[in-house]
């Protein structure tokens, strides 16, 4: 859309449902993921970039672009419980969280943590660099749809269908998230 004008700019066809969208930074790219790929545009002149396709060929529920290298990277989570890290100028896999057990409904990025949320019942807290799981938060008792994280000092948010949203704050002896236990961290 063209919030100056009002007027729609692009309409990017895809052959299959749009189950999750992301904006680059800057407005300059978009991605969708739809059943079994993301597809990656220009939104300067509509230009398909390119077609990325997960090896499970599984439904894209979530896409974000990676924060620190958005000009290259975007990060993808659906159906088959993992979030993977692509190079999608090269379409490359870079990394892959694995952990949850049912598929993942949101994803949040910042500069050092990947905060992931799953039918599952769980939201999981990993290492964005490394791939090492730091924590995983519980306290939902049906699947956890959103969350959102701020990382100084770390707070995390998390909404279920349990028609619970959790504020988890971690106090600053909370140090090393991997030795952090429910009992360091509140729960509101």
């Amino acid at each position: 859309w063209d919030l100056v004008h009002l007027c729609q700019k692009f309409a990017f066809p895809v052959e299959q449902r749009v189950w999750a969208v992301a904006c680059h930074p800057k407005s300059s790219l978009v991605a969708a993921g739809t059943d079994t790929s993301i597809h990656i545009w220009k939104t300067s002149s509509g230009r398909k970039l390119t077609t990325l396709y997960p090896p499970e060929n599984d439904t894209i529920m979530s896409l974000v672009f990676d924060p620190s290298n958005p000009d290259s990277q975007i990060f993808a989570g659906g159906y088959d419980s993992k979030v993977r890290l692509w190079n999608y100028t090269n379409n490359q896999c870079l990394n892959t969280f694995s952990g949850h057990t049912g598929l993942i409904f949101n994803i949040e990025v910042t500069e050092h943590v990947l905060l992931t949320c799953s039918r599952d019942m769980k939201t999981r807290i990993y290492d964005r660099h490394t791939g090492d799981l730091l924590k995983e938060l519980g306290g939902h008792t049906m699947d956890v749809k959103c969350c959102t994280i701020i990382e100084n000092p770390l707070v995390v948010i998390t909404g279920g269908f349990d028609r619970k949203v959790n504020v988890w704050r971690f106090t600053e002896r909370d140090e090393n998230l991997e030795d952090a236990n429910d009992m360091n961290c509140t729960l509101q």
